[in-house]
């Protein structure tokens, strides 16, 4: 659960550092992170849950 919270304070306080100008991006790239910062948070735990998966899918199949 701590890794989760982590993971998301991490993302929101970047996404704040580049939309204040603390973080040299782009104009664009700041515009597009600022917009679509829950889709792509949610991306980023979709990928570490497909990792995981990956990773443990041999173990868990000899739980069935």
């Amino acid at each position: 659960m701590v890794r989760v919270v982590t993971i998301t304070l991490f993302w929101y306080v970047t996404v704040h550092c580049l939309d204040r100008g603390l973080v040299p991006a782009p104009r664009p790239v700041r515009e597009v992170v600022r917009d679509t910062r829950g889709m792509l948070l949610g991306a980023w735990y979709a990928l570490l849950a497909v990792l995981v998966l990956t990773r443990f899918r041999s173990y868990w199949s000899t739980l069935l």
